[in-house]
């Protein structure tokens, strides 16, 4: 699978876990890139450029601003008829709507006031966690 990870607001210092996450998905045999949350419109664009729309299956994952944007990327590989099984957001900072093509939809949310519904997501609510952990 193709995954896509998108650090938030400073993604070198509070979105580091997304370094140990991509470390486990390669060693499962998974193609994986980090990206920060500003590159989101060039790394869909390349992807669909290097001929993605052909790719097997899509997951995106982000967290914070990072996750608005990966949303927006999952939406957008799906309206370009992408075979996007899985969008994971944590804590995204906008409430966003998820496309219906995308398979399976999970928000994460703590409980910081940031954190904002995915609509067409299954919610997740971690109390015991803030923005950051």
């Amino acid at each position: 699978m193709r995954i896509f990870l998108f650090r938030g607001l400073l993604g070198n210092v509070f979105s580091t876990g997304m370094d140990r996450l991509a470390e486990k998905l390669k060693r499962e045999g998974h193609t994986v890139s980090v990206h920060l949350w500003t590159a989101a419109g060039s790394v869909k664009r390349k992807f669909l450029e290097d001929g993605g729309a052909s790719a097997k299956a899509v997951a995106v994952i982000g967290h914070s601003l990072g996750a608005n944007s990966a949303i927006d990327v999952a939406n957008e590989l799906a309206a370009a008829n992408v075979n996007v099984l899985y969008l994971a957001a944590m804590d995204p900072t906008i409430r966003k709507r998820a496309a219906a093509q995308i398979s399976v939809v999970h928000n994460f949310r703590s409980r910081d006031i940031r954190d904002k519904p995915l609509v067409g997501a299954t919610e997740f609510k971690r109390n015991d966690l803030n923005h950051i952990q």
